[in-house]
């Protein structure tokens, strides 16, 4: 994508002269970046001194007027076509979201990613580039790709998910949020009962929740390292 055509597929709900925070919105499939405008107008509302865009995907879906982040496919792919056409979208989305730092002059430390669905799977993606473009990045009814390796992310994940989600099954979240738990990584997962495959009212409420007021252990951890007295040495 050219910067030109990354500006126009983008719906920015505010821009201060500024920016001291960046908070990117991407939307599910079949949908477009106007879906995730409750949510965004919400978070700009709490962050008035952060840059606050909805991204579009570069995809059209089958109906022209709603878009995905990957191509269109024949028929419902399989496990591993799925993990390849994800791995695929990964390098343009990395470019959108580098485009928006420059624009707003605000760098990883200050990034928060917002996705809904395929969004979502994209901003779990992210956290396992190095070095990752968020320190924060909050996925509503999606799912890892592939489930993490190794604990090199040093941000914060936040689950969201809706029990009765037939599309993306909360499990998932689950298993993730299990596995990353495991391997000593900052996250929270929040399972909604009687919400659906939606942008569901509790999820904003929660995302302005959780990227206002939660605090990153790493960061706890690293105040108290610093706070405690330097070592004596042996006289």
């Amino acid at each position: 994508m050219t910067e030109k055509s990354m500006a126009l597929s983008a719906l920015v709900v505010q821009h201060p002269p500024q920016a001291a925070q960046l908070v990117l919105m991407f939307h599910g499939e079949f949908t477009t970046a106007r879906a995730m405008l409750p949510c965004a107008q919400a978070l700009a509302a709490t962050f008035p001194q952060a840059m606050v865009a909805c991204i579009e995907a570069p995809y059209a879906a089958a109906d022209e007027s709603r878009r995905q982040w990957w191509p269109e496919t024949d028929s419902v792919p399989d496990e591993d076509a799925w993990q390849a056409l994800v791995r695929e979208a990964m390098a343009p989305f990395l470019q959108t979201i580098a485009y928006w730092q420059k624009a707003s002059g605000v760098g990883p430390e200050a990034t928060a990613l917002v996705g809904f669905g395929q969004g979502a799977t994209l901003v779990l993606e992210s956290t396992q580039v190095k070095p990752a473009p968020a320190s924060r990045v909050m996925a509503i009814a999606g799912r890892f790709a592939d489930l993490p390796e190794d604990d090199r992310y040093r941000g914060t994940i936040h689950f969201l998910h809706g029990k009765n989600d037939a599309t993306v099954p909360y499990q998932y979240t689950l298993e993730a949020a299990y596995h990353l738990r495991d391997m000593g990584m900052d996250l929270t997962a929040k399972v909604i009962p009687l919400v659906g495959h939606e942008l569901h009212p509790e999820f904003v409420e929660a995302t302005v929740q959780q990227l206002s007021q939660h605090i990153s252990r790493h960061l706890l951890i690293e105040a108290g390292q610093s706070a405690q007295p330097p070592a004596q040495q042996a006289e």
